[in-house]
């Protein structure tokens, strides 16, 4: 992916508000600083918002909820690892 591609998804990312960013000094290193970025928000809120906005379609939410929790106890290879990722630097 192009530099230029890169500091395009960046940008609408952060334009959404989804990914923040913040000029620092790059420590133990010479040169101009750089963009750190990191997520807004964990992917556990991104998530349950995500399920939030489903169980609005769903005439019976909790009913919804109980068979979804019980569907994951049952296939545990649905399940993803909980993980943040990595705060990222982008030179200016």
């Amino acid at each position: 992916m192009s530099a230029w591609a890169v500091s395009k998804v960046t940008s609408i990312l952060c334009g959404k508000d989804l990914l923040i960013r913040r000029l620092q000094d790059r420590a133990g290193k010479p040169g101009p600083a750089a963009w750190w970025y990191r997520a807004a928000r964990s992917m556990n809120e991104h998530t349950g918002e995500l399920i939030a906005q489903l169980m609005d379609y769903s005439p019976d939410p909790e009913a919804a909820l109980a068979y979804a929790m019980a569907a994951r106890h049952r296939n545990p290879n649905l399940t993803a690892p909980n993980k943040q990722g990595p705060v990222v630097s982008v030179l200016r």
